[in-house]
């Protein structure tokens, strides 16, 4: 029925006073654009017609711009040129009653919103569209965002929700400057003096870093966290309730204990009991020869004087020796010490301290 109406207006004669060369362009131009509707490509449809009606402005080219627009999805661009051809021919010409049966179509599938304001000045818009001079308007069913400017009153939005093939009247009316709203209660804070040691200490409270000075916080129970490099770490719970003096205290970290040097004294006593073992047995070997000579040999005294000096050296590396075994053993049994801990305090200050706003 569509590619019979728009045959039927490609075949409507001219009127008024047209030049040759306008009605020959806007003919061309109207045949182009059957070409492409019959192709399906509505687009190009649309801009040959549009062309055409820039050369003789008639409804048959407006109809099928209608026409162009509704197989693009533009219903509300569509349902106003059907609207103008509709009014130009009347109800009563074969053009008029498509045109009319066109529009029953569209509105029966979507939803007519009619729109009055109390000033022509009013700026209405519909999902941020604006409306201009335009009163009435086809939308999509669903909800729709209708935003009203009035000069010299405070702009507002409605949500308008339609169903499919309803009329909805909007009357627009302005209202009156809002009260303006009392500003929001400021948020209960108590101030908190902090002191940190060491300076580069990393402070959190609730997980978020803050630096030492006057800080402002919402009472109640906060957990605290502090480290610092070389330092032993610190976790705690604070309770805030009055303005607060927070003292944190990071001890250093204890040294680890040395195992190379337990090691080199335990090396040590293996070397001085084998150098005792050796001296001994030159001492028992020096008496051995001792034993064996005569009292008439010259070399007894050289002998007697080698064994007793072996025998006394064999005697204090041994001694060392034992003396090493029994410190390293101590070295390795003895209870670490405790290594001094990190704490904090917390005490009630007696006068404020000037906050610093900080994000929680």
């Amino acid at each position: 029925m569509l590619t019979l109406a728009l045959a039927c207006a490609a075949a409507t004669p001219t009127t008024g006073a047209q030049t040759a060369h306008a009605q020959r362009e806007a003919r061309r131009l109207f045949q182009l654009g059957l070409r492409h509707h019959d192709r399906g490509r509505a687009a190009q449809a649309l801009e040959a017609f549009e062309a055409a009606e820039r050369h003789i402005a008639r409804p048959s080219i407006a109809f099928n711009i209608g026409v162009a627009l509704q197989a693009l999805g533009r219903i509300d661009a569509a349902w106003e040129r059907f609207h103008a051809v509709r009014d130009a021919l009347g109800a009563d010409s074969s053009l008029g009653r498509d045109a009319q049966r066109l529009i029953a179509s569209l509105e029966a599938r979507a939803a007519v919103l009619s729109v009055t304001t109390a000033s022509a000045s009013t700026e209405v818009r519909i999902d941020a569209l604006a409306l201009g001079a335009r009163r009435r308007v086809l939308v999509a069913p669903g909800a729709h965002q209708v935003e009203v400017r009035d000069p010299g009153h405070a702009p507002r939005t409605l949500t308008v929700t339609v169903e499919a093939g309803s009329v909805r009247a909007l009357a627009l009316d302005p209202e009156a400057e809002p009260p303006a709203a009392p500003p929001p209660p400021s948020p209960l804070t108590v101030a908190v003096a902090v002191e940190v040691s060491p300076p580069n200490a990393a402070l959190r409270l609730d997980g978020v870093l803050h630096p030492a000075g006057p800080l402002a916080l919402a009472p109640g129970v906060v957990s605290l966290a502090a480290s610092a490099p070389g330092y032993g770490p610190l976790e705690g719970v604070l309770v805030l309730r009055t303005p607060t003096r927070l003292r944190v205290s990071l001890a250093p970290a204890p040294a680890p204990r040395s195992r190379a040097l337990a090691w080199a004294t335990v090396g040590a006593a293996a070397g001085l009991s084998a150098s005792s073992a050796l001296a001994g047995l030159l001492a028992i070997d020096a008496h051995a020869t001792f034993s064996s000579r005569t009292q008439s040999d010259p070399d007894v005294d050289a002998l007697a004087r080698r064994g007793r000096t072996l025998s006394i050296a064999a005697d204090v590396l041994g001694a060392l020796a034992l003396g090493a075994a029994l410190w390293s053993l101590y070295e390795w049994l003895r209870p670490t010490p405790p290594a001094p801990r990190s704490r904090f305090t917390a005490e009630t200050l007696d006068t404020e301290v000037a906050p610093r706003e900080t994000a929680r």
